[in-house]
């Protein structure tokens, strides 16, 4: 199917129209963020001691919600229904080695279809991403690398996350500057730092610098990071994108139908 794949998403330069954005006011609605944040650390009863900060993102559209385990406690999973699409904020959790498990919702952690195992340290970032065929959920987890950010600059997180799809470039089309030259699923996700503010984020499937979808990226702030996810749902390309506090940006473009045939792209 990948010649229909390709051609799918080639005819989408021209169909400005077809594009849906939603909650794209990402940086004014990190307030709220922040105080929840603020609420969170408030009811900490060890707040004072060494902690690190994980967010989680479901990016497996054709998956139903899950719940979210830390280590093997059982009582009460640290998130619960999380749906597909959606992340959560920034919780604080203990330093030293953390075993992350999956489970559909209302499950128990015998029910597990993925887990993760990772470090983490005093004051460091992580996300830990729900992501793949929904018939076999992958989980990984990485740090959100912020201290060498150069001043006016942002760090891109940026995460291929759709199985059917062939590796994809990620330009920077309003600096006309590219931020990932071969971006595989499943692979990284990449880093690319580059100076902050707005700007539109490009596609390029072909791979010859001429982005066949673009995504409205608001500005984020400055020495930062913000990951961005890229998948498919329900013949749609799919942008997430969280920002520093854990809100959302998320915007889609509709796959048309082929004119011959009148079969869309493959789901995940």
């Amino acid at each position: 199917m990948r010649p229909l794949f390709f051609a799918l998403w080639a005819t989408l330069a021209a169909c400005n129209g077809n594009k849906d954005e939603t909650d794209t006011d990402m940086a004014d609605a990190d307030a709220d963020a922040d105080a929840d944040a603020d609420a969170d650390a408030d009811t900490d009863a060890d707040a004072d001691q060494p902690r690190g900060n994980m967010r989680i993102i479901h990016v497996a559209p054709g998956a139903g919600p899950v719940d979210i385990y830390v280590d093997t406690r059982s009582d009460m999973p640290a998130k619960q229904a999380l749906a597909p699409l959606e992340g959560s904020s920034f919780r604080r959790v203990e330093v030293g080695k953390r075993t992350i498990t999956v489970v559909p919702d209302g499950g128990k952690l015998t029910d597990s279809v993925g887990d993760v195992s990772f470090n983490v340290e005093d004051g460091g970032r992580y996300s830990v991403v729900v992501y793949g065929d929904p018939k076999a959920l992958q989980v990984l987890a990485y740090e959100e690398e912020v201290a060498d950010v150069e001043e006016d600059e942002v760090r891109y997180y940026l995460f291929h996350a759709a199985p059917a799809a062939d590796p994809l470039r990620i330009l920077d089309v309003t600096n006309k500057a590219t931020l990932v030259k071969s971006l595989a699923f499943g692979k990284g996700p990449v880093a690319a730092d580059t100076e902050s503010g707005a700007r539109e984020m490009g596609i390029d499937l072909d791979l010859d610098d001429v982005a066949e979808f673009t995504f409205d990226v608001p500005d984020v702030g400055d020495q930062v990071t913000a990951p961005f996810y890229f998948t498919v749902d329900d013949g749609e390309l799919v942008m997430l994108g969280v920002s520093p506090q854990g809100m959302e940006i998320t915007e889609r473009w509709k796959l048309p139908a082929d004119p011959e045939t009148g079969d869309t792209a493959p789901p995940i």
